[in-house]
């Protein structure tokens, strides 16, 4: 059985993160258990298909940050996913999701990106973004890093996925609120950008496919101004909703049901559907 530990937030501190807020589009009951009350599974009971894809994704994502950070060190990257995996990993894995299938995914990205001519800011990568919004809040993310070609700056975001990575895959990233977000950010924060970079990695490595494919997307500046407008209105609601009382219900933020499904079935699935009085919910670490 899946068993949680409650550690209470502060979401009246008016900051907000581009994945929190994914996570309030995705479902605000999700939103409210996840970042308002801090409830997250147990390590030792996180063992389920969510939880191996969130660990696996953590370290291939650590490898590859220090490959760019070491000045593409391969054995840097294959010593920051080796240390991630054991730190996060639930169990053994799967058979897509372990520790041969890793190190093979970061020898082989390592080699396809060695003749990379894109120039990483080395002040930018795996840094947290900090900009004031026009509502008055923070908006803070964490950029995976930067890269320069010419007078092009745009931000990079590895992503790990068991799909492949056809045109289909990368359309979700088009009109995607986290990458506007990244967008947004790098402009505040440098003057310019108007583009994002997918680096999207294929999950586990097949040798004769396409693994490792990015794509550039340009963000045209009235869908960044709708982005913002977007971001303001959702921002309010949730202050909205804080301030109904002293402990906001959860009843104010509410289940959109056809989210649960997502990614093999949200973990709070059984709190959704038995209330807090579920067996899983029976031992809180406040």
């Amino acid at each position: 059985m899946v068993k949680f530990i409650m550690s209470r937030t502060n979401p009246n501190s008016g900051e907000f993160t581009p994945t929190s807020l994914v996570t309030y589009l995705e479902c605000p009951r999700k939103y409210y258990f996840t970042k308002i009350l801090g409830l997250e599974r147990r390590r030792e009971y996180d063992t389920g298909i969510s939880g191996v894809a969130k660990a696996f994704g953590q370290a291939i994502h650590a490898g590859v940050a220090e490959y760019y950070k070491c000045g593409k060190s391969k054995d840097k990257a294959i010593e920051a996913f080796t240390k991630t995996w054991e730190i996060e990993s639930a169990g053994d894995g799967d058979v897509k999701r372990n520790i041969t299938t890793g190190l093979t995914i970061i020898q082989e990205y390592c080699k396809a990106y060695s003749m990379d001519s894109t120039d990483y800011l080395p002040q930018y990568i795996e840094v947290d973004g900090r900009v004031e919004m026009p509502n008055g809040t923070v908006l803070v993310g964490k950029i995976d890093r930067v890269g320069k070609v010419g007078s092009q700056i745009s931000p990079h975001d590895t992503k790990t996925t068991g799909s492949a990575l056809t045109d289909y895959y990368f359309l979700k990233y088009k009109t995607s609120f986290q990458m506007f977000a990244y967008v947004y950010i790098i402009q505040q924060i440098l003057g310019h950008c108007d583009s994002v970079v997918v680096d999207g990695i294929l999950v586990p490595y097949t040798k004769g496919k396409d693994c490792f494919i990015r794509r550039s997307f340009f963000i045209p500046e009235i869908a960044m101004m709708e982005w913002v407008n977007t971001y303001c209105i959702i921002t309010w609601q949730i202050h909205k909703n804080l301030g109904l009382e002293e402990q906001p219900r959860v009843d104010s933020f509410y289940q959109n049901q056809n989210s649960c499904g997502n990614y093999g079935g949200c973990q709070f699935i059984e709190i959704c559907s038995n209330g807090f009085n579920h067996p899983a919910m029976q031992e809180f670490e406040r």
